[in-house]
This record gives structure tokens, C-alpha cells and sequence, in this order.
């Protein structure tokens, strides 16, 4: 159920389920398929770990990662290894402010919480991201205010000193921002960076 609710868990979801299922298939095959090839090595295996103590699935399980990191195979379906897709994260604003700086509060998009925190900390606070049940309602509700450019956002602005915003180039609040007046600093395909051009 919390698989369902939220990506996240999926990872938690196969953990659970894994040996629930393994347990499921074992019980089908010696009663379904008892002489079926799955089933002699299926009894084959029990004998072996019951044999070794289970100590044999550590061995087993360090051989098969060692061998997969050192053979330098990528394990994902895009084959494009352990990066970030540019089409989604802010990789080159994030690359543009290792370069160049910025002081003061920033304002991020939602989804780029994560990242921003892991690229960027301790050099920069983000503002929200995933974690909303530690920020709280009162918090997510400013948020939603400041990117839906509700009745009060600019108060919300000025209530968190925020003095610039890292934001997908195409929403509306930083068609606004852009509108006001404020400063674009970096643009590319995925994120803008905008300054509050009255701030120091």
C-alpha cells in the first residue's frame, strides 16, 4: 500500500515482498511441480544453504556486486550509469552557481528539493522539498501560494528575505518573477535562476 502511495517506498515494497513471494513459489512447485527442473533446483539450493548455515548467500552476494561494479556494467535501463538527467534536475544551474555564488535566501522548485540538497549543502538552504510532514501544513501552504502567485505571495517573499529562485523557466511564478523585474542570472532547457534585482 505505501508502494502504491508513493514511489519511494517501492524499493521497501520488494524488500517486503521478496522473500513472501520466494516462500509462495517454493510451496507451488513441490506441490504442483514436484519432478519440474525449477523444483530439483530449488531442493538443491535449500540443501546447500541448509549445509552452509546460509552463510553462503553472503559470499554469493558479495561475488555478484563485486563483479557487477568491477565489470563497469551499468545496471539501469537507459544504460547512462549513476547520473542525473539534465531534462529533469537543475544540472547546469547547479554547475553555473558552484561558479558563481549567490548570497542570501533562495527559493527552489518542489521537485528539486532532493537534489539541491545534495549537490549544494551546506553552501545553501533550500527552501521545501519532499519532506512535508517536517516542514508543515503552514509552510507547504506559503509554498503553494508563492508558485501559484496567490493573493499575499510577495508578503510570503518578503516574510523569508527571499533574495533569489532557482525555477523551471516556463511556470508562472517565474514568468512573474521575470515580469517584476527580477535579474536573470543563468537560463538553460530545465531551470532559470532569477535575482532579486532590489536586494544587495
Amino acid at each position: 500500500m505505501l508502494a502504491l502511495y508513493s514511489s519511494r517506498m517501492i524499493p521497501i515494497f520488494a524488500i517486503v515482498a521478496a522473500p513472501i513471494t520466494a516462500r509462495a513459489f517454493s510451496t507451488w512447485l513441490q506441490t504442483e511441480r514436484s519432478q519440474s527442473r525449477f523444483a530439483k533446483m530449488e531442493a538443491f539450493i535449500q540443501n546447500m544453504e541448509m549445509q552452509s548455515g546460509g552463510v553462503i548467500w553472503v559470499f554469493v552476494t558479495v561475488i555478484a556486486v563485486t563483479g557487477i561494479f568491477s565489470s563497469g556494467e551499468t545496471i539501469n535501463p537507459q544504460k547512462k550509469g549513476n547520473v542525473f538527467d539534465t531534462h529533469v534536475f537543475p544540472v547546469e544551474a547547479v554547475d553555473w552557481l558552484k561558479d558563481h555564488p549567490q548570497n542570501g535566501h533562495m527559493l527552489n522548485d518542489f521537485n528539486w528539493g532532493g537534489y539541491l540538497l545534495l549537490e549544494t549543502w551546506p553552501e545553501y538552504q533550500i527552501f521545501m522539498d519532499g519532506h512535508t510532514h517536517i516542514y508543515g501544513e503552514a509552510l507547504t501552504r506559503e509554498y503553494e501560494q508563492l508558485i501559484t502567485t496567490s493573493q499575499g505571495w510577495e508578503s510570503v517573499l518578503e516574510k523569508y528575505q527571499i533574495e533569489w529562485a532557482i525555477l523551471p523557466p516556463s511556470s508562472l511564478l517565474a514568468n512573474t518573477l521575470t515580469s517584476r523585474g527580477w535579474e536573470v542570472l543563468h537560463s538553460d532547457k530545465t531551470a532559470i535562476i532569477l535575482k532579486n534585482h532590489s536586494k544587495p
